[in-house]
């Protein structure tokens, strides 16, 4: 039976998502993942964008802050260890983005504080939640 194209969209942005995931320590760009996806970037912009509402670099950007999300309630308690190992350079750049995506600091998620996530009733992170749910069930 051959795939649809919504199928192949799909195993495409699995494919990226997992790659964004594993190279989250790295400057990621939108010319890599078209390339590792095997398009050019114009297009692959504009298939990901029609498959997940996410223009590429905010999902980019969302993946890592996932990953920290992930780490910081998973135990990991050095903050400059977490925010390295997403890509950033620097405590406050991370804190500042992190704060921007979830309403509070990472010290608050230590602390056992909720996120409050402005994009929690949207179909973005729905889909979001199935491919990071996916990618750690994956992992695991």
């Amino acid at each position: 039976m051959a795939s649809t194209p919504t199928q192949f969209n799909a195993a495409i942005i699995s494919k990226v998502a997992q790659y964004v995931y594993d190279h989250s320590d790295e400057a990621i760009n939108v010319e890599a993942l078209a390339d590792y996806a095997g398009f050019s970037k114009y297009h692959f912009n504009r298939m990901f964008f029609a498959a997940t509402g996410f223009q590429l670099g905010e999902f980019i950007k969302r993946q890592k802050l996932e990953k920290a999300m992930f780490l910081l309630k998973t135990g990991h308690s050095n903050i400059l260890e977490v925010a390295m190992s997403v890509g950033y350079d620097s405590p406050s750049s991370f804190i500042r983005a992190f704060k921007t995506n979830f309403g509070c600091t990472p010290s608050d998620i230590q602390n056992g504080k909720s996120p409050l996530n402005v994009l929690v009733n949207s179909s973005r992170t729905l889909f979001l939640k199935n491919f990071h749910t996916q990618l750690v069930t994956d992992r695991y």
